[in-house]
């Protein structure tokens, strides 16, 4: 059964007893006194439960009152008159109308009083909803603690992430829990407790603190308290925001440590540093810079560039600086700046712009340079010594083509009287003119061997020169190789018999030609020969030849004294002699192999020693095949 149903017939029950008493009341004073009822008063308590309970419908427990009180009246035959119960009888039902009436209305009123509450109820909880679900979504922590004890009593969704979506009003934690991980409330001297602060100043805070995660780890904040008030005055909440800056902090550290790291890099630099703003106003300079000009720091700071700039360079300064302004910058500009002491240096700068936020409007012009002075000393000294040179150089010239005009002029007149001397000490070897004896035929074959030798020297000097000039002209044609090693061994034979060597060829036979100046390449071979002769006091001389993939490779050998491994890399230069003391026992002019390397070298071929000391020599020559 519904409690609106037990409540029903509880009223039921009690009117009834009521009514009961009072029809008890009526009869013990209508039937058995015989009088009037004289205090009637008392069936007012039905009638005003009944209009109370049920309105107007409780009128019927005022009618049936008086009806009953007049029925008992006419049935008892009472003395008195009736008016009396009449009256009374009517104000039952005045009463019990005027009270269900009144009732109606204020149930009535009731029920808008009701609604109204209702929907205010509804409201504020809507607004209150509101609030919450606008502190939720605010991105920064938002709590409010209960001063007494520390208590959150307010978390909005930003705070209860702080501890892993932990809501800190149900667990009931203290506020040095959730932002310190605390045990107990925590206050010292280098981190005051913002709340205490607030109580005592009964005003809000705004400080920077220091809070800790969950794994310990330091969390710089920004906090907002705001106190909430009792009647009194005093504070009871406070409504705590805090604001996550550790980012900004970590950016300001670093931020501050490349500043430190860019200013001492410039102060510390050997570059001079230079920065002015678009009124030429000079606001920075560096330790180099100080140096370059001999100012200090603070007797250059606030004041105009145009001090450092000498008057005769003041104009074409002027047009450097004012680009700068336009948004240009130099690159490897010479301005020369004046030393504290007058004399002026020159200097090399490189510029570039700083910008205000628009990224158009010059704020600052920072410039770099390098001193130059020297450099541009050492350049004109480097042009003179140039020019110098160049006429030096022309005058060699002159010398040289002067020198290779002598050697060949006096090349053409040795030779001449020396076909002369060989003619003639030929015939008087033949004995074509007479007879001769034993010690004038030695005479005569020391005459002859000494002006081939001079003819030789004539020759490679000749040729060396003519080299040198450019003016040495090959005749190339197809060379059968063993051709030219046969002439050049009949050529050196007679040296080959007198000094009791022994010489021999090892050429294989159908070997493929070669493109080659002949004569040339019999005068590399006889050079070859004649070395291999003059530094193998005993012993033999082998010429070997073999072919490879794309050359002819020559090899002439000795078993004479061989060269130290440390000259043969001289072997092959103008004038080299293995033995360059005063006393050589070999002699030469160090020019037989060196013109052998350009011959070879003119032949597209190359040219190698390989030698061991006390065991021999081996000269190398590869040509390269013939290509018709």
């Amino acid at each position: 059964m519904k409690t609106s149903d037990i409540k029903e017939q509880h009223k039921i029950i009690t009117l009834a007893i009521l009514l009961i008493i009072s029809m008890l009341l009526v009869y013990y004073f209508h039937f058995i006194l015989k009088i009037e009822i004289i205090f009637s008063h008392l069936f007012y308590v039905p009638i005003v439960l009944a209009s109370l309970w049920w309105s107007r419908k409780g009128i019927a427990v005022a009618v049936f009152l008086g009806m009953l009180l007049l029925t008992s009246h006419v049935i008892s035959q009472i003395a008195t008159s009736i008016w009396g119960d009449a009256i009374r009888a009517s104000m039952f039902v005045l009463v019990g109308l005027i009270v269900a009436t009144m009732n109606q209305r204020i149930l009535q009123l009731l029920d808008e009083l009701r609604s109204y509450s209702e929907l205010l109820e509804y409201r504020v909880e809507e607004r209150t909803n509101e609030i919450k679900n606008l502190i939720d979504s605010i991105g920064d922590p938002i709590i409010v603690i209960d001063t007494s004890n520390y208590k959150i009593l307010l978390a909005n969704k930003a705070a209860r992430s702080l501890n892993n979506d932990m809501d800190p009003v149900e667990k009931s934690l203290h506020c040095y829990q959730v932002s310190h991980q605390r045990t107990s409330p925590c206050d010292t001297p280098d981190e005051p407790c913002p709340l205490k602060q607030v109580i005592v100043t009964k005003a809000s805070q705004r400080v920077m603190h220091i809070h800790h995660d969950n794994e310990g780890n330091d969390q710089f904040v920004d906090i907002v308290v705001t106190p909430i008030f009792d009647q009194n005055g005093e504070v009871i909440q406070v409504i705590e925001s805090s604001h996550d800056i550790t980012k900004i902090k970590l950016t300001e550290k670093t931020l501050r440590e490349t500043s430190n790291y860019l200013n001492k890099l410039i102060d510390f630099t050997n570059a001079p540093f230079i920065v002015w703003n678009p009124d030429l106003i000079i606001t920075r300079v560096n330790h180099a810079f100080e140096e370059l000009t001999g100012y200090t720091s603070k007797e250059l700071m606030g004041k105009k560039i145009s001090m450092l700039i000498p008057n005769s360079n003041m104009q074409e300064v002027s047009y450097e600086i004012n680009r700068t302004l336009k948004g240009e910058h130099w690159k490897l500009v010479e301005i020369p700046v004046i030393h504290k002491n007058g004399n002026a240096r020159l200097v090399l700068w490189n510029s570039a712009n700083l910008y205000d936020e628009d990224d158009k409007t010059v704020s600052a012009i920072i410039a770099q340079g390098i001193d130059i002075t020297e450099r541009k000393e050492a350049e004109r000294s480097r042009k003179r010594y140039t020019r110098e040179l160049a006429k030096s150089n022309e005058e060699l010239k002159s010398l040289d083509r002067m020198k290779d005009e002598f050697l060949s002029n006096i090349s053409h007149e040795l030779k001449t009287p020396l076909v002369s001397i060989e003619g003639f000490s030929e015939v008087v070897r033949d004995e074509t003119l007479g007879a001769l004896n034993n010690g004038q035929k030695k005479a005569l074959d020391t005459v002859l061997r000494n002006a081939k030798r001079l003819e030789r020297l004539i020759d490679s000097v000749l040729y060396l020169s003519i080299s040198e000039s450019g003016k040495m002209k090959y005749t190339f044609k197809p060379v059968q190789v063993a051709d030219v090693i046969e002439h050049s061994i009949i050529d050196m034979l007679p040296q080959v018999n007198k000094h009791n060597l022994k010489i021999k060829k090892e050429v294989p036979d159908n070997l493929p030609l070669i493109q080659a100046d002949e004569d040339r390449l019999i005068q590399v071979l006889i050079n070859l020969i004649s070395n291999a002769i003059k530094f193998s006091p005993a012993g033999e001389i082998t010429v070997t030849v073999h072919e490879t993939d794309a050359d002819i490779h020559i090899a002439v050998n000795d078993t004479g004294i061989g060269i130290p491994e440390g000259k043969i890399g001289y072997l092959f230069d103008r004038f080299y002699q293995g033995d360059a003391s005063t006393k050589r026992k070999y002699g030469g002019t160090g020019l037989g192999l060196h013109i052998s390397k350009l011959i070879v070298e003119a032949h597209k071929g190359k040219i190698w020693a390989d030698s061991k000391e006390g065991v021999g020599t081996t000269i190398h020559v590869t040509l390269p095949k013939y290509k018709s």
